[in-house]
């Protein structure tokens, strides 16, 4: 079963695959897999993309893009989602929680922008920012206890807001922690 290739581009990409080509980055032969590889490497092609993105012809197209018609449609689109999210936000605190926004900005300040359990600001990243405080609150009876971090607000999710599943927990994590200090008084 040893056909011959018929298309002209698949003779000439297997043909190219036999010759090398100069890296135009670190100047390096390569074995290029297909026609329009200019780079030895991705760090390669990485690199020079940064250095041409700070030429003044870069800067120019990329002044031109931003004045296009279309382009500012969606950057419209985008500052209507961010104002979108910021809405939903304010339905979802009203509906599951019965909590105003401004209430929910009071919780946050004071609280100083931090868990109330760990004491940390968020860090958890959702839609290329930073998530907000997530509110906690008892599952029964509904009411808001106040404001936590993603992981905290995990972990007390995690443990069915059962105190003894979360003192086993501390239990636990006391013991091991015992153990590596002897550990480390102890040599071996």
């Amino acid at each position: 079963m040893n056909e011959k290739i018929k298309s002209p581009f698949l003779n000439q990409l297997k043909n190219y695959k036999e010759s090398n080509k100069r890296c135009l980055k670190c100047k390096k032969s390569f074995k290029p897999e297909y026609e329009y590889e200019k780079y030895c490497s991705p760090k390669c092609s990485k690199k020079m993309r940064k250095i041409l993105s700070k030429t003044p012809e870069a800067k120019a197209r990329r002044k031109q893009l931003y004045q296009k018609p279309e382009n500012k449609i969606k950057r419209q689109l985008y500052q209507q989602k961010k104002e979108s999210i910021v809405r939903n936000k304010i339905i979802d605190l009203k509906k599951k929680f019965n909590l105003d926004y401004r209430d929910y900005l009071n919780m946050v300040e004071q609280q100083n922008n931090k868990c109330a359990i760990c004491g940390n600001e968020e860090t958890a990243k959702f839609q290329g920012g930073v998530k907000t405080l997530s509110v906690d609150h008892n599952h029964k009876t509904k009411q808001v206890r106040g404001l936590l971090c993603f992981r905290c607000n995990l972990m007390v999710g995690f443990a069915n807001e059962d105190v003894k599943i979360l003192k086993s927990c501390i239990n636990y994590l006391k013991k091991w922690q015992k153990t590596l200090e002897i550990t480390k008084i102890i040599p071996k």
